[in-house]
């Protein structure tokens, strides 16, 4: 099983290439960390994940993705099954 906690940028530890990870972020203009975003790792530098565009904030830290997302091919698809999901709570 594998570990669902965030893991800090600074330990040297990057998920497998390809692999959708949530992510913390310092924003651009405001400076603060943000975790509402989901990126992936190639040959060793970040993209987003929704639009496939380099990253270009730091990432501070990593989070492997619950099943219902890393089951999903696509962002959209998603998206859309989280919305039903809280619909119906």
């Amino acid at each position: 099983m594998k570990n669902n906690s965030w893991t800090p940028v600074s330990s040297g530890l990057f998920p497998d290439d390809m692999e959708d990870v949530q992510v913390t972020y310092i924003g651009y203009n405001d400076h603060e960390p943000h975790c509402d975003a989901f990126a992936y790792r190639h040959d060793g530098d970040w993209y987003w994940s929704l639009d496939e565009g380099e990253v270009r904030v730091k990432i501070t830290a990593w989070k492997l993705t619950v099943n219902l997302i890393r089951n999903h091919c696509s962002y959209s698809e998603l998206i859309i099954k989280i919305l039903s999901r809280l619909k119906m709570q």
